[in-house]
């Protein structure tokens, strides 16, 4: 009986969706075909990161380091007995029969840097071992937060259709990147990836997306901080937890007058946090002119001043929107994160509650 390293986590348009350590999501439907859905947050997964490990004709750089348990010795003399074939072991998909590790020189990952990790993988078992659910199978590792649908990384240890031969051991060196979205506690899981459909856009590289878990490669603990960042300092704008509030002088204006933007935000976490830093708070306005073909987007907007607030103490801050031609229609406004000092392109961050505040922007009258 094949034993598959998954948890229920709920259902998807009728099919049971099922994760665990090591696994993001696979489903399995009435007939007992197994498929990926995307139940988690943005992931991304690298096909490229050269990795060490032995025998293998992928064209990306993969070198193992290979080896099975020795023959067993001659029998001992005895009488003549007829010749019988030997018995050719079989192949199993049990993924309960890979066993291994994970390991990483430092277990503090650094936000947006590669870091440097170890797969050691190796199959227990006296029958060569093929994954039996979408081939080819790739042996990969995954990054994944802690949080309710995290984001994901993932790296391919081995892009060849994974196969082991009975006791066999391989080494892999994978390097592997988290995002600006997975501050805080995460895992390395070893797992199997597969394939997108035919034509689409995931044919040869599957995403980050489900599949089957080695049974016996335990998950590993990391952590995953900011650059720059270390324990003792205040948390940064990204690893804080905040609220956000905003509101605007008028709830509708001309062009050629000046909106004020009033806004704050409140330390909602346990520790001092900084406005500015790899994460840096921004309030802002964006909205889209009426002209021809695709809308044109604009957008005004400012740093938050740079402090360390308190946890339940405030920051408020204003900033004056003064309306031009192109800005007819509707102005949303909110509290967002910027990275890396990039105001321009602030965006959502899960740690930032922040309701955004909207007011029309008429023609001059």
């Amino acid at each position: 009986m094949n034993v598959r390293r998954r948890v229920l986590i709920g259902t998807v348009a009728g099919v049971v969706v099922v994760a665990g350590a090591g696994v993001a999501a696979v489903v399995a439907n009435r007939g007992g075909e197994h498929r990926r859905v995307h139940v988690a947050g943005p992931t991304t997964r690298d096909t490229s990161t050269s990795t060490t490990g032995a025998s293998t004709s992928s064209s990306t750089s993969v070198s193992t380091s290979s080896s099975t348990l020795p023959p067993t010795s001659e029998p001992p003399p005895g009488p003549t007995s007829p010749t019988v074939a030997p018995t050719v072991p079989g192949t199993t998909s049990d993924t309960s029969v890979l066993a291994g590790s994970i390991t990483v020189d430092n277990p503090t990952l650094i936000a947006e840097q590669p870091a440097a990790l170890t797969l050691t993988i190796r199959n227990t078992s006296d029958q060569t071992f093929h994954d039996d659910i979408k081939p080819p199978v790739h042996l990969s590792v995954m990054l994944n937060g802690t949080m309710p649908f995290p984001d994901g990384v993932c790296s391919d240890a081995d892009t060849s259709d994974f196969t082991m031969a009975p006791h066999e051991q391989r080494t892999y060196s994978v390097h592997i990147t988290p995002t600006r979205h997975m501050l805080g506690p995460a895992t390395l899981d070893a797992v199997f990836l597969y394939n997108g459909p035919a034509g689409s856009a995931l044919e040869d590289s599957g995403g980050c997306i489900g599949g089957d878990a080695p049974g016996r490669v335990p998950a590993l603990a990391v952590k995953i901080v900011p650059p720059g960042w270390s324990d003792g300092q205040p948390l940064d704008a990204a690893q804080g937890h905040w609220l956000g509030r905003i509101t605007v002088a008028a709830q509708e204006a001309h062009v050629g007058d000046t909106v004020t933007v009033t806004a704050t935000a409140k330390n909602v976490g346990q520790h001092d946090q900084s406005t500015r830093g790899f994460g840096s708070l921004v309030a802002d306005c964006r909205g889209s002119g009426p002209g021809p073909g695709l809308t044109t987007m604009w957008w005004r907007g400012t740093f938050f001043p740079a402090t360390v607030i308190r946890p339940l103490q405030t920051k408020t801050m204003s900033f004056a929107v003064v309306l031009e031609p192109g800005f007819v229609g509707t102005a949303i406004c909110s509290v967002e994160m910027a990275f890396n000092g990039d105001l321009e392109h602030a965006e959502y961050n899960r740690y930032l509650e922040a309701p955004w505040n909207s007011f029309e922007v008429l023609a001059a009258g």
